[in-house]
């Protein structure tokens, strides 16, 4: 992994075999949001291929500013299951909210703890 911000969203506690991605972005223009879908995107083609859906278990992000050179990354570690069990909601909304929810955090606007469970009801 490389340095930047790293998020665990769900646990392995099946202890399914964990995969990993890494995806990048080809500019500074190119949005977090978009090199994370493309990341979901291969990860979730890869569990398709299988006939199971995907579950992110952690993830990993290049830290801003995103210029001269330091273009957006981010590595998804991943595991397929029986597609019932995946919970592969819109992964991409919810890190914007998670976002949302730091900026906030940031500006005092609301507590570490109010942060604390809005993120968890965000990735159940």
């Amino acid at each position: 992994m490389f340095e930047g911000n790293s998020i665990s969203v769900s646990d392995n506690e099946d202890g399914l075999i964990e995969y990993r991605i890494f995806q990048h972005g080809n500019s500074g223009f190119t949005t977090l949001n978009e090199v994370r879908e493309m990341a979901e995107k291969r990860a979730n083609r890869y569990c398709e291929q299988r006939a199971l859906g995907y579950r992110v278990i952690k993830e990993q992000t290049s830290v801003p500013p995103h210029i001269l050179g330091n273009f957006p990354r981010v590595e998804l570690i991943f595991v397929c299951e029986e597609a019932s069990k995946s919970k592969t909601k819109n992964v991409a909304e919810a890190y914007e909210q998670l976002e949302r929810l730091g900026r906030l955090l940031k500006e005092g606007l609301i507590t570490q703890e109010e942060f604390e469970n809005e993120k968890a009801k965000l990735f159940q």
